[in-house]
């Protein structure tokens, strides 16, 4: 799976295992590009043992084989340099422990994250699964707990993991003293070196006990889990006192909609939550727009609780397409691409500390399908899209605040170590505001995945819907002006 990670202009050699009658004749093939234009076409070589060999030389962005008498599609990014770490605030939600239980499928897929660049991942742990007096720590079980992590471990990722459920259970809604998360020490010797993070649990504010409770028992489950968080934080800190504790996650924001976590937040903070925790994680399934409103709205909670410097986590950030296909349709999975890629750069902007996008692996929930990578366990375009973001950003800083264009875009100006750049992001609009005229220079323009777009009469091209203009130090203050203007 790590060989549809490819060196951008280097001729590759991609090889595919075929059926037998497949191999008989020859198989024709096209290559794709982001935008479903075709790049390159012929037929594939048979060899022994029914494999295809595909020699390709492919430009920096994604890429899609097809070969359309079988059905079959594979999805490929071509990087400048594969291997090259990209910074920590670029993680991925892998959730391998649950997600792909094969042992070599999982071997390939942190191969996979190793060549891009992805150095954290999110992941979680069942305290009812974990047992503590056995050798293999539930090694040799389903899940496979203790290996994954010293599979991550070999290969210099770090992981956020989540502790799902309860370690025993409690005669209330959270586990109420010292002897009752006695275990979390032990969990923290297994596992502390390969943390850079945990997360006491998922969405407390969002599941089935919770969302049942009346008003009155809403208050004490709030008040337990901010004693939970606390007793969870002093039994990891005694062994790995470096690893970050975080509270959340948050299931929604606190702007007021419909879906709304402003009172758990108010509960839990007044309960105590944020003295004893490292920072504060929340989800988002918005746009990013939406998005750059709701991290104002945890800011304002977190400065009203008396914790104005907490640092924000994004621990899941996605977009699902219609469940179905094993690979979504071409428009659902530039859709895809476009939020998760549009709100890695918002919450960057922002000074968000991690962001997980969800997920790695294909997953089924519900109607929805949700992945970063195909049925076949091949890049899907938001994970193009996101390693772009991730490999031109990385290692920089915010020039500017993020400023919002036309009726539904934002903007943010950014100096990296390789010039300055000002992405802009544009949903609907493309179809009324196709192009933007910028009042300056551009010196390089790229797609959401990273391929070169043209300029013409000083207009970038916003098809993608996400674009990188890339200017000289000269033009930075005539940027920013740009981004003010349409605050």
């Amino acid at each position: 799976m790590s060989q549809f990670i490819v060196p951008a202009g280097s001729a590759v050699t991609l090889g595919f295992q075929a059926d037998p009658i497949a191999c008989q004749t020859s198989l024709a093939y096209v290559v794709q590009d982001y935008a479903g234009v075709e790049e390159a076409s012929g037929n594939a070589k048979c060899r022994s043992g029914n494999t295809v060999e595909l020699s390709v030389k492919l430009h920096r962005g994604y890429h899609e084989i097809r070969y359309p008498a079988l059905n079959s599609t594979f999805g490929v990014i071509a990087l400048d340099q594969v291997n090259e770490p990209v910074g920590a605030f670029f993680g991925i939600d892998a959730a391998f422990s649950y997600l792909e239980l094969a042992a070599d499928k999982r071997a390939q897929f942190v191969g996979q994250l190793k060549r891009l660049g992805i150095v954290s991942v999110r992941d979680r742990i069942s305290w009812n699964e974990l047992q503590p007096d056995q050798e293999a720590w539930n090694g040799s079980g389903r899940h496979q707990f203790d290996d994954l992590r010293k599979l991550y471990a070999r290969q210099g990722i770090k992981v956020l993991d989540v502790l799902q459920g309860l370690p025993v259970d409690p005669p209330g809604y959270f586990p109420s003293s010292d002897a009752s998360v006695s275990m979390i020490s032990q969990v923290a010797t297994r596992w502390g070196a390969v943390w850079n993070g945990v997360e006491v649990a998922n969405e407390p504010d969002h599941n089935r006990v919770y969302d049942k409770l009346t008003v009155s028992e809403q208050d004490v489950y709030q008040r337990q889990y901010a004693d939970y968080a606390s007793l969870a934080s002093r039994g990891i800190k005694d062994v790995a006192p470096t690893v970050p504790i975080v509270g959340g996650a948050f299931a929604f924001a606190l702007s007021g909609d419909k879906m709304d976590s402003s009172r758990f937040a108010d509960g839990v903070a007044a309960a105590g939550l944020t003295r004893s925790v490292d920072a504060i994680s929340f989800h988002t399934y918005v746009d990013p727009r939406t998005l750059h409103r709701d991290i104002g709205s945890y800011r304002e909670w977190l400065r009203r609780s008396g914790a104005p410097d907490m640092p924000l986590w994004i621990t899941e950030a996605g977009w699902p397409w219609k469940r179905g296909p094993g690979r979504p349709p071409l428009d659902q999975d530039q859709a895809s691409a476009l939020q998760i890629a549009g709100k890695a750069v918002v919450a960057y902007g922002m000074g968000i500390e991690r962001y997980y996008p969800f997920v790695y692996p294909y997953y089924e929930e519900k109607e929805k399908n949700f992945g970063m990578t195909g049925k076949e366990r091949t890049p899907l375009r938001s994970l193009a899209a996101y390693e772009q973001a991730a490999k031109t950003l990385s290692g920089s800083r915010a020039i500017s605040s993020v400023g919002h264009l036309f009726e539904d875009g934002v903007g943010a100006l950014f100096k990296t170590p390789n010039g300055a750049v000002l992405v802009i992001y544009q949903n609907a609009s493309r179809s009324t505001h196709p192009w933007l005229r910028v009042p300056f220079p551009v010196t390089k323009c790229e797609g959401i995945d990273g391929r070169d777009l043209k300029v013409v009469d000083d207009r970038v091209p916003l098809s993608d819907g996400l674009v990188y203009i890339w200017i000289s130090d000269a033009d930075i203050s005539k940027a920013s002006e740009m981004l003010e203007r349409t605050r």
